[in-house]
Protein backbone atom coordinates (compact mmCIF):
# COMPACT_ATOMS: atom_id res chain seq x y z
CA UNK A 1 0.00 0.00 0.00
CA UNK A 2 1.22 3.54 -1.06
CA UNK A 3 1.66 5.98 2.18
CA UNK A 4 -1.35 8.19 0.90
CA UNK A 5 -3.58 5.48 0.35
CA UNK A 6 -2.77 4.67 4.19
CA UNK A 7 -2.96 8.38 5.38
CA UNK A 8 -6.36 8.34 3.38
CA UNK A 9 -7.52 5.12 4.89
CA UNK A 10 -6.80 6.80 8.75
CA UNK A 11 -8.33 9.95 8.40
CA UNK A 12 -11.33 9.10 6.50
CA UNK A 13 -13.60 7.65 9.14
CA UNK A 14 -12.40 11.00 11.40
CA UNK A 15 -13.91 12.98 8.46
CA UNK A 16 -17.30 11.23 8.56
CA UNK A 17 -17.39 11.23 12.34
CA UNK A 18 -16.74 14.85 12.20
CA UNK A 19 -19.63 15.29 9.47
CA UNK A 20 -22.05 13.76 11.71
CA UNK A 21 -21.51 16.40 14.08
CA UNK A 22 -21.12 19.10 11.76
CA UNK A 23 -24.23 18.78 9.52
CA UNK A 24 -26.72 16.96 12.04
CA UNK A 25 -29.94 15.21 11.09
CA UNK A 26 -32.79 17.31 9.43
CA UNK A 27 -35.31 15.17 11.28
CA UNK A 28 -37.93 17.34 13.30
CA UNK A 29 -38.01 16.32 17.15
CA UNK A 30 -40.68 14.34 17.37
CA UNK A 31 -43.03 13.51 21.09
CA UNK A 32 -46.10 14.10 22.25
CA UNK A 33 -46.82 18.01 23.23
CA UNK A 34 -48.65 18.58 26.46
CA UNK A 35 -51.00 21.84 26.80
CA UNK A 36 -51.36 23.14 30.54
CA UNK A 37 -53.50 25.54 31.07
CA UNK A 38 -53.67 27.51 34.50
CA UNK A 39 -56.89 29.56 35.35
CA UNK A 40 -56.63 32.52 37.71
CA UNK A 41 -59.49 35.86 38.32
CA UNK A 42 -58.34 38.44 36.82
CA UNK A 43 -59.49 40.98 39.90
CA UNK A 44 -56.99 38.75 41.93
CA UNK A 45 -54.27 37.45 40.28
CA UNK A 46 -52.94 34.85 42.93
CA UNK A 47 -56.22 33.05 43.67
CA UNK A 48 -56.27 29.76 41.18
CA UNK A 49 -59.64 28.89 39.46
CA UNK A 50 -60.77 25.34 40.45
CA UNK A 51 -63.44 23.93 38.27
CA UNK A 52 -63.83 26.31 35.43
CA UNK A 53 -64.55 24.99 32.05
CA UNK A 54 -61.82 24.95 29.49
CA UNK A 55 -62.00 24.36 25.42
CA UNK A 56 -59.28 24.18 23.45
CA UNK A 57 -59.84 24.44 19.75
CA UNK A 58 -58.82 25.42 16.04
CA UNK A 59 -60.38 23.76 13.00
CA UNK A 60 -61.21 20.25 13.27
CA UNK A 61 -59.20 19.73 17.12
CA UNK A 62 -61.64 20.46 20.32
CA UNK A 63 -60.73 19.34 23.72
CA UNK A 64 -62.60 20.28 26.34
CA UNK A 65 -62.00 19.39 30.34
CA UNK A 66 -62.04 21.10 33.94
CA UNK A 67 -59.88 22.82 36.02
CA UNK A 68 -58.18 20.70 38.78
CA UNK A 69 -58.06 21.85 42.46
CA UNK A 70 -54.67 23.80 41.56
CA UNK A 71 -56.99 25.53 38.92
CA UNK A 72 -55.22 23.26 35.92
CA UNK A 73 -56.36 21.49 33.08
CA UNK A 74 -54.01 19.74 30.85
CA UNK A 75 -53.92 17.81 27.14
CA UNK A 76 -51.41 15.88 25.66
CA UNK A 77 -51.41 16.24 21.57
CA UNK A 78 -49.57 14.18 18.85
CA UNK A 79 -49.39 17.10 16.56
CA UNK A 80 -48.28 20.79 16.45
CA UNK A 81 -50.64 22.85 16.21
CA UNK A 82 -51.51 26.66 17.41
CA UNK A 83 -54.77 26.64 19.63
CA UNK A 84 -57.38 28.90 20.54
CA UNK A 85 -58.21 28.86 24.53
CA UNK A 86 -61.70 29.53 26.06
CA UNK A 87 -62.13 29.64 29.62
CA UNK A 88 -66.09 30.08 31.17
CA UNK A 89 -66.88 29.52 34.92
CA UNK A 90 -70.27 29.99 36.44
CA UNK A 91 -70.33 31.98 39.73
CA UNK A 92 -73.88 33.48 39.94
CA UNK A 93 -72.09 35.49 37.05
CA UNK A 94 -70.99 34.10 33.93
CA UNK A 95 -66.90 34.65 34.06
CA UNK A 96 -64.65 34.43 31.01
CA UNK A 97 -61.18 34.32 29.34
CA UNK A 98 -59.77 33.32 26.63
CA UNK A 99 -55.64 32.79 25.24
CA UNK A 100 -53.91 31.35 22.40
CA UNK A 101 -51.35 28.25 23.26
CA UNK A 102 -48.97 27.18 20.48
CA UNK A 103 -47.82 23.82 21.06
CA UNK A 104 -44.16 22.36 20.48
CA UNK A 105 -43.06 19.28 19.40
CA UNK A 106 -41.79 17.40 22.60
CA UNK A 107 -42.29 20.26 25.32
CA UNK A 108 -44.86 20.94 27.57
CA UNK A 109 -46.50 24.39 27.59
CA UNK A 110 -47.93 26.49 29.87
CA UNK A 111 -50.87 29.23 29.38
CA UNK A 112 -52.61 31.68 32.08
CA UNK A 113 -55.86 32.51 31.43
CA UNK A 114 -57.16 35.26 33.43
CA UNK A 115 -61.13 35.14 33.69
CA UNK A 116 -63.96 38.02 34.74
CA UNK A 117 -66.38 39.72 34.11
Amino acid sequence: MSIPFRIIRAILPLMVLAALFVFPSCEEEGGDMEAVVVVKYLGDTTQLVSGANVVLSKNDIHVEGVTNGDGEFSHVFELEAILDIHVTQDTGTILTGASVIRLKPGKTVYRTVYIGQ
